[in-house]
Formats: C-alpha cells, sequence, structure tokens
C-alpha cells in the first residue's frame, strides 16, 4: 500500500492521519494483537512517542480516535484515502462499520461522495476478485457471484435483487476461477437476506447447503487445500513465491521423471478477465507473492517437448496409466518437436519458477504442438482441437499485454481458424462455450456476417425447449445468451479499432 510523503507533511496532518489509520482498523468493532502491531508499525511516522502512545490507548479501549476537518494538499490526500481504502480489506473483509468511517474521514477531507463511493466499491472488488466464483441458478436464471463468505453448511453472496425466502438454489464452484468450468452442483436454500447499506443496489444473500458435499462438489478442496494436493514420497517442490505449489511428475511420452508441474493457490492472485473470458493477473491477495501465473500455466518436459496444463496427462502417481496411446504419439514426435526444442537453451530455467516472456510462448507453442499431435491420435479430436485454441487465447493475451498487438491478433485469428469448423462436434455444453468465444471473436473483428450466423445458432439451439431446466446445458445456454447479446449492444466498443489492448479501458 502506499504511503503519502509524510515528511512533507506538518505535525497536524500526521496526527491526523494516524488518527485516521487507527480509526480504520478499530472501525469493525474487532482489535487483535496482529492489527495492534500493523497499527503501531503504520503509525511509526509520528515523532512524538507520547502521540503513539495515545492513539494505541485509545485503540486498546476499541474506541475510534476523534477528527476534525482538515485541508491537506490534494495529491497527499488523494493518497491518503487509497491508502485508507485498502487497510479497509486487509483482512479480508469490509463491514458497514468500516465503510462508514471511510466516508466519515473522507468527508473530512473535502472528497465528494461519488469519489468515496468509487473508491470503497473498488476496493470491495479487489477483495471479491480473492473470494471464491461460483455459479448461483435460481428458477430460470443463473449468475456468477463471489462468495464472500464460505463453509460446509453455508455460504453468502451480494445480489442485485431479493430472493425468494427459502428459495431452492443451485451453487456450482468454478475451476481454478474459470468462467466455463465448474464442479458438480450442489443444493441449497435461500435462508436470509439483507439490503447493504451503503449500496442499494446490493442484497446480500445467505443459502443454506442442504445436501451431504463431496469432491465433487469443489467446495471442500476451497476449504480444506491441504488434504486435496496429490503427493507421493518426494515429489513435492518448494517455490520461493508464496503463492504457488509445485510437484514432481513423469513424462508419458519419454519417461521423463523430473518434470516440474506448478500450481496457483485458491484465491491467490487477484484477477481482471479480457473481453475474451481470459485472465490478466494484477496483483497478490494478502501477504501472497505475486505471480503471472500465464507465465507458468504449461507444464514442459524439456526431454521430449511433451507439454500442456493438464496433470492428468502426466503420471503423478506410480500405478497411473496415460490417457492416451503411448506409441502411436511418439511416432515421429522426437522429429517433429527438434526445432522447437532447440530453442530452450536453458533447460533449468525453463521449468523453473522464474521463467520470463519469451520462454512462456515457446512453452504454449510446445502445448499446442502436442494437444495438435494428441488430436491426431484420439479417436475424437475434438477436444484437443478446443485445448489448442484456448490455449492460444492465453498466449493471445500475453503478447497483447507485452505490447505485441499484431502478433496477438494473428493468434486470435488462428482459434477462428481451429475452432470454427469443428464447434458443433463438441460435447453439448463445449459446443455453446466455443460458438460465444468465436462470436466475440467476430465482433472483435468486425465480421458482423460471422457473428450473425453465431448468434443464430445459439438462439436456434433449443428453440422447443427440451433442455431440462436445471442441466448444466441449460444454465450454460442462458448465461450465454445474456453474454452474447451483451457483447452485440456493445459490439463498438469490443472492436479492435477502439482497443491498444483485449481489456476494456477503465
Amino acid at each position: 500500500m502506499e504511503l503519502p510523503n509524510t515528511e512533507a507533511m506538518s505535525v497536524e496532518e500526521k496526527v491526523w492521519f494516524a488518527r485516521a489509520i487507527a480509526g480504520m482498523i478499530v472501525a469493525d468493532g474487532r482489535v487483535d494483537d496482529s492489527e495492534l502491531e500493523f497499527l503501531k508499525e503504520a503509525i511509526s511516522f509520528l515523532e512524538d512517542r507520547d502521540q503513539v502512545n495515545d492513539i494505541m490507548a485509545v485503540v486498546r479501549q476499541g474506541k475510534t480516535p476523534s477528527l476534525e476537518a482538515r485541508k491537506i494538499d490534494p495529491k497527499q490526500s488523494f493518497i491518503i484515502l487509497k491508502y485508507l481504502a485498502e487497510l479497509m480489506v486487509v483482512d479480508g473483509k469490509m463491514s458497514e462499520t468500516e465503510i462508514t468511517f471511510f466516508v466519515y474521514a473522507g468527508g473530512l477531507l473535502g472528497f465528494t461522495s461519488n469519489i468515496l463511493t468509487k473508491l470503497w466499491k473498488t476496493a470491495r472488488s479487489m477483495l471479491e476478485a480473492t473470494k471464491p466464483l461460483a455459479k448461483i441458478s435460481a428458477g430460470k436464471n443463473a449468475s456468477l457471484v463471489r462468495l464472500t463468505s464460505l463453509s460446509e453448511s453455508r455460504c453468502t453472496f451480494r445480489n442485485p435483487r431479493a430472493m425468494v425466502p427459502n428459495m431452492p438454489v443451485y451453487i456450482q464452484i468454478s475451476k481454478s476461477g474459470s468462467e466455463e468450468e465448474f464442479y458438480d452442483r450442489v443444493e441449497g436454500r435461500v435462508t436470509g437476506q439483507r439490503q447493504e447499506k451503503w449500496d442499494e443496489k446490493s442484497v446480500s444473500i445467505r443459502v443454506d447447503i442442504v445436501q451431504r458435499l463431496g469432491d465433487q462438489h469443489g467446495i471442500l478442496q476451497i476449504l480444506y487445500p491441504d488434504r486435496y494436493e496429490v503427493s507421493t514420497v518426494n515429489d513435492r517442490l518448494t517455490p520461493k513465491k508464496s503463492s504457488l505449489t509445485g510437484r514432481i511428475v513423469n513424462c508419458f511420452a519419454c519417461g521423463n521423471d523430473k518434470v516440474h508441474f506448478w500450481s496457483l493457490r485458491a484465491r491467490s492472485m487477484i484477477t481482471k478477465q479480457n473481453i475474451f473470458g481470459i485472465p490478466k493477473y494484477l496483483s497478490p491477495s494478502g501477504s501472497m507473492d505475486f505471480c503471472d501465473f500465464n507465465l507458468l500455466d504449461v507444464t514442459s518436459c524439456t526431454s521430449c517437448g511433451f507439454s500442456t496444463n493438464i496433470l492428468e496427462n502426466f503420471r503423478s502417481q506410480s500405478n497411473r496409466n496415460a490417457p492416451f496411446n503411448v506409441e502411436q504419439f511418439q511416432e515421429g514426435w522426437e522429429e517433429r518437436m527438434k526445432s522447437l526444442l532447440e530453442k530452450t537453451t536453458d533447460p533449468a530455467a525453463f521449468m523453473s519458477e522464474e521463467r520470463d516472456l519469451e520462454m512462456a510462448l515457446l512453452s504454449y507453442d510446445l502445448a499446442i504442438e502436442t494437444h495438435k499431435r494428441l488430436s491426431e491420435v484420439a479417436e475424437t479430436p475434438y477436444a484437443n482441437v478446443r485445448k489448442m485454441a484456448s490455449l492460444n487465447m492465453v498466449k493471445a493475451e500475453m503478447l497483447s499485454e507485452a505490447g505485441r498487438i499484431d502478433e496477438a491478433k494473428a493468434a486470435l485469428k488462428k482459434v477462428i481458424e481451429w475452432l470454427e469448423p469443428i464447434f458443433e462436434q463438441l460435447d453439448k455444453v463445449e459446443i455453446i462455450k466455443a460458438c460465444l468465444l468465436l462470436f466475440r471473436l467476430k465482433v472483435y473483428f468486425k465480421d458482423f456476417q460471422g457473428a450473425g450466423g453465431l448468434m443464430k445458432f445459439m438462439d436456434n439451439y433449443d428453440t422447443e425447449g427440451k433442455l431440462d431446466q436445471e442441466s448444466e446445458e441449460f444454465k450454460v445456454l442462458s448465461v450465454s445468451q445474456q453474454a452474447l447479446k451483451k457483447c452485440y449492444d456493445d459490439r463498438e466498443e469490443y472492436s479492435e479499432e477502439k482497443l491498444k489492448t483485449f481489456h476494456l479501458p477503465e
């Protein structure tokens, strides 16, 4: 968190800032020893120890230090306000009393309610980005939400409207933060709701979980992550970054038993999705170390080049059998990968957590070639072609953020080339997801004729209403149709002429 330049502040301004920090820490009515230690460090810029002790004494009593209106340099004031907003969520929570104090303190600095609202909502968004992503289905409606709390028996989330009391709902936890892949649904009931004091467009919903949880629901994996780390003796890696876990796996294709497979800890990073649904890693959550996991998502065998981000395609337990025909896969593989493998000049660095952009791009090229070969030896090739498209979408995002927009656009066009001929041959839910992705790509390149055909396909997907309204296929279709309509309505904002990257401007 950025501190204002306290050396340029008067004694009175420093005291005001220190009291504001203290007030924010005690605003939720709870003060523990760790918060007291943080406060003592945070207000160490005060030179008068008596002032520090006075503030600490007030806080220990659970009281909010008094403040008065104060005119401070506008730039300094804004930094102070941003600091207080970030401090509000540093403990992973945000209460109405904390918002109340933030608005009070910001008003004393002379900020308007609009600015204050924007700042605390930004802080709330940053906080919620670290929370589990889930799809909530109720009746015919389905929406993506962040679970503000989660236990084995209950969850809460914000909703734009109230829900019917005791209404049955279905909760599906996202897999790795994806908006496309979810665990099996679990049934719940709406047991409470409350209009949020500071946000008239938000209702806090409480849902009780009414069925027995299993591994297929994904909730236990969030609550007890250590329990679900697959491990065999001596296969653990010790990463430098606290946001990562790692293990050593075996390559089915060549037998290399020293392949490094990295995973990102759940809720360790704050992300923002681009217009195609691909994440950009912005900042760490809490005290975690930052990791741009797009750079590490693909695991590569530096011996033969076999690369993928699917753990099941590596042997992680000694009795596992390959999910593909290894003998068929190996035919011509070494010669096929020779030119790409020659670019991995430093295999140790290539497998490490310090992989740079160029090495990451190479890993995606290796993975795309791997899944191309897997599609050739599989009974049905379409899932691997879909994976090639997904990998190239992430590659395009990295190129775009690196300022290499022409290369990024070329990668997007490859996705259209691969996906358009086969998307109708995918599994049911994947058909819908691929159609939505293709539609967004067509809109980006202003191919409205092609987009129109995809819109018609989506409109006609279930014209007879035969889909079970409780099925995953129906839910995905409903959400995708809404997303498609929004993309079409905002089509001018999504065009390649308007965007310098694949993210809408703030």
